[in-house]
């Protein structure tokens, strides 16, 4: 029942477990034969500790580099003062407002053409060292998304890639339930020794007010208006250029729920969002909602991996409608309408500035969606269920790769810039009828009904709303391997609706399982477990679970192992009413 302790008890065992496991001491070799050499002994105790800890070495080298960086911006921000105090402030503001006027223009549409996309070698006929100075082009600024490949984490940059310490991940439904798990860990003796770190959303971590506000409490818009930030020239306050910032906010948390994040945010004058997602490679425990956890293209977004971690999910007798309902989309008659024509807009201002293989996947992405529509125009009354390769047959769509249309749109981030290009696109309208409105007098005193409809109408559905629609509904039709998955065609409120349903989850918990140490499932309502273990570990059939044998025994229902505990009630002191 509730209030018993469940997670607790989960928890306390799985940072037991956590703490032995980080306390384990390498197995000694004998080293007392001393005819060897000493350079044969040093690389044996070297092996040794690679043994113990295969992440020692990459764990030394970004520390090295973080020490790095640190004194560099250190001596980069004395210089600064100590050349503000010798010079003074003589740049003006009426000259900072010139040198932006002058930075416009072509500028401003360079950062709204998508950068080059490498499509695995097909259509990259450029040597690798033009490829290199092309990224280095590109390149200019910190970028804080981890699926942003312009930013300063590459390799050419000098930064090593953190190395994750084995971890354990709690997952449960709602916010509250994570804060609820938080507070329990802080009454533990594991507060003093490990770090927590709770991830959520931009809702409740963002720290920038004036982008809170602007948003009008859109989630959706919050998320452009910081992915818009970032690449353009006014930069969000909360996101500081130099690193230093962020390393310290890190360095600070100890045991944070969403709270404690956005309150350490506020105060230290850094992005919480970002600062949480920083926190996650040298985190002991990562809290987290369900939506995050299962799905793959979130966990990459977010910079998570679950090898050689334990996965604790808790109630999770909902753990199977939850898998079916995050890999499940819909996409209507009306989105796709607003998709062809922003996207048509898009590539015919762009597409002559476009590099590499860009002009190609924007024309394989608009053929789709013209296909689309054409099936949806011709669609008949009633409901229709079809699979993945028979509906994309029947839309003439089966001579599009629609694997690699998904793996475009998640790779380039076409779909911020069409973002911000709507955006423009609706501020530079807004302007043209407000200079209508003061020229036209006496327009002012008719009824906003006789203005132009060009002007006066709204977009029948936000592009950032669609463009989303757009990436979840490819991302879940590029995934033929699934096994129960259908499309449904019926009619809807309007035109006809497209909707991808999962109906088997083990290929998508399959995934999970492969990846991690091990998956525990707990839940005050869980029986039958019989029912749970057939739906997320049936007999190994799919392409996933028949890649080797070593998967398929890891799937093995066999393998699950079912603790159960009775009611915590004595039966003599309970009594029916």
């Amino acid at each position: 029942p509730t209030g018993t302790g469940k997670s607790l008890s989960i928890i306390c065992g799985a940072l037991t477990w956590l703490a032995r496991h980080r306390a384990r001491a390498p197995a000694e070799l004998s080293d007392d034969d001393a005819t060897r050499p000493e350079w044969v002994r040093a690389y044996e105790r070297k092996q040794r500790q690679l043994q113990a800890d295969p992440a020692a070495e990459a764990r030394a080298r970004y520390e090295r580099w973080e020490s790095r960086v640190r004194r560099r911006e250190l001596g980069e921000a004395r210089a600064r003062r100590q050349a503000g105090r010798q010079m003074g402030r003589v740049t003006t503001a009426a000259g900072r407002k010139r040198q932006a006027d002058k930075a416009d223009g072509a500028s401003d549409d360079e950062h709204m053409v998508v950068a080059e996309y490498d499509s695995g070698g097909e259509q990259a006929p450029y040597a690798e060292s033009v490829r290199r100075l092309l990224a280095a082009r590109d390149r200019g600024r910190i970028a804080y998304d981890s699926d942003d490949s312009d930013c300063g984490d590459s390799e050419e940059s000098g930064e090593p890639e953190e190395p994750s310490l084995p971890k354990v991940f709690y997952a449960s439904r709602t916010h509250s339930q994570l804060q609820q798990f938080v507070g329990e860990i802080k009454r533990t003796a594991f507060a003093h020794t490990m770090r927590c770190v709770t991830l959520g959303s931009r809702v409740q971590l963002c720290t920038n007010d004036q982008v809170r506000g602007s948003a009008r409490a859109s989630a959706q818009q919050l998320t452009e208006r910081c992915l818009e930030l970032q690449q353009g020239k006014q930069r969000c306050a909360q996101l500081p250029a130099r690193r230093t910032p962020m390393l310290d906010f890190r360095d600070a948390l100890r045991v944070a729920d969403i709270e404690d994040l956005a309150g350490a945010g506020r105060t230290r004058g850094v992005c919480a969002y970002y600062g949480a997602r920083a926190a996650v490679a040298s985190a002991h425990v990562v809290a987290l909602p369900y939506n995050m956890l299962l799905s793959q293209s979130a966990r990459a977004a977010m910079g998570i991996s679950l090898r050689g971690s334990v996965v604790v999910v808790d109630e999770a007798h909902n753990l199977v409608d939850t898998i079916l309902g995050v890999h499940s989309a819909v996409l209507d008659a009306r989105t796709v309408d607003v998709l062809l024509d922003l996207v048509q807009r898009y590539f015919s201002r762009y597409w002559q500035r476009m590099r590499g293989s860009n002009v190609v996947y924007v024309r394989m992405t608009l053929a789709l969606l013209r296909a689309l529509r054409k099936y949806m125009q011709a669609a008949a009354a009633g409901t229709r269920v079809k699979r993945v390769g028979e509906f994309l047959q029947d839309a003439r769509a089966d001579h599009i790769n629609v694997f690699k249309v998904d793996r475009y749109l998640r790779e380039s981030r076409i779909g911020r810039k069409l973002n911000m290009f709507a955006e423009r696109a609706g501020n530079a309208a807004k302007r043209t009828d407000h200079a209508a409105k003061r020229t036209d007098h006496a327009a002012k005193r008719t009824d906003h009904a006789t203005e132009p409809a060009a002007y006066a109408a709204e977009p029948a559905v936000a592009p950032a709303t669609a463009v989303a629609a757009l990436e979840a509904f490819i991302e879940c039709v590029g995934r033929p391997d699934r096994t129960g998955a259908r499309i449904v065609e019926r009619q809807g409120t309007h035109g006809t609706e497209l909707a991808y349903v999962l109906l088997d989850a083990s290929d998508a918990f399959g995934v999970l399982r492969l990846e991690a140490r091990a998956v525990v499932l707990a839940g005050g309502t869980m029986a039958p477990t019989a029912d749970v273990v057939a739906q997320l570990l049936p007999r190994p059939r799919s392409a996933l679970c028949a890649a080797a044998e070593r998967d398929d025994a890891r799937l093995d229902p066999a393998r699950v192992r079912v603790f159960a505990w009775g009611h915590v009630i004595h039966a003599s002191h309970m009594r029916a009413l």
